[in-house]
């Protein structure tokens, strides 16, 4: 077959249809010329005025240029450019062979979901700071108070792994030694996540020591509703943003661990009244130690540093069917 009648895949944005090169004319192709905008919730094309909250729906927004189609792949920025002349003659390239992964000749091994995870620093945006002021955060009902305030004594120790219990204001001063990470039972085995020693008896995993030094927590922890909400997600060449819609997280309850191929979440949200909590088993690998989160006031928003710069096809490892 002539190579000239070869069905291609035009690489506008927008468009991804099939054409042949004898075929194609300047108002063969609607596209974008523009780059895609992502923020606060919306996605649109920096070169049209329609913004959508729905990603799938931002995937269907028809291009708003004419011209011609392209086989050639146009490279991803790393910063946001101006949006980019088109040019009134169409460029070929006539054998392109897309990879999603740059050639390797020796694939990297991928690395174990097990290694230690290590908090991604976190910051605190300007709009959620303002919402936090205006909380009030303490619960008047607490059951560790007496009526004029104080703590009742007997009050046991509420953080996890303590037995302590309140015996006056001497309490206060004493170390609490407890457990960070939260309980794991799996295949008959019982451990904590923050220090992982594993053993098959109950009795003795509820005896475990803990493994942090801290203060006594008195006050009982408000009942949060666990609850699942809408997550998107967005790359570039050197980062996958995942963006988690919980409002009003709680700063020092909202804890993201992540190792190079698995991210763990936990947000406490909506004033403390609501949880989410989930493990991401990345598609490829990330360097924690560069990646950091957002809390923001409608949203936390993950920016994971890609190990290696190439498109990640999914977000996650695909489930396999059993």
């Amino acid at each position: 077959m002539d190579s000239l009648s070869e069905p291609l895949t035009c690489y506008n944005k927008g468009c991804g249809k099939k054409f042949r090169f004898d075929e194609n004319s300047e108002n063969a192709c609607v596209h974008h010329p523009g780059g895609p905008i992502f923020h606060d919730g919306r996605q649109g094309w920096s070169c049209c005025k329609k913004r959508v909250s729905d990603f799938t729906e931002f995937l269907n927004i028809k291009g708003c240029t004419t011209g011609y189609h392209s086989n050639v792949k146009p490279a991803v920025p790393e910063k946001a450019e101006k949006t980019p002349v088109q040019s009134k003659e169409p460029m070929y390239q006539l054998e392109v062979k897309p990879q999603h992964r740059p050639p390797n000749p020796v694939l990297a091994e991928r690395p174990s979901e097990d290694e230690p995870l290590v908090e991604l620093t976190k910051t605190v945006g300007a709009s959620l700071k303002t919402q936090l002021e205006n909380l009030n955060l303490n619960d008047s009902s607490d059951a560790a108070l007496k009526d004029d305030g104080t703590i009742k004594i007997g009050t046991c120790c509420n953080n996890k792994g303590c037995k302590a219990s309140y015996e006056g204001e001497h309490s206060n001063t004493e170390d609490c030694i407890y457990h960070s990470g939260v309980p794991v039972f799996h295949e008959g085995m019982k451990y904590w996540t923050c220090c992982q020693r594993k053993t098959t008896d109950f009795d003795v995993f509820l005896n475990q020591e803990g493994c942090e030094t801290g203060r006594h927590n008195w006050h009982k922890p408000k009942v949060t509703e666990e609850k699942q909400v809408r997550v998107d997600w967005h790359q570039t060449t050197s980062i996958v943003c995942i963006s988690i819609f919980a409002k009003v997280a709680i700063p020092d309850k909202t804890i993201v661990k992540a190792n190079r191929v698995k991210c763990q979440v936990t947000l406490v949200y909506e004033g403390g009244n609501s949880i989410y909590q989930k493990d991401f088993i990345l598609r490829e690998a990330i360097d924690p130690l560069k990646s950091s989160v957002k809390l923001l006031g409608t949203k936390v928003e993950l920016d994971l540093k890609k190990a290696e710069a190439f498109s990640w096809p999914t977000l996650e490892v695909p489930a396999t069917s059993s």
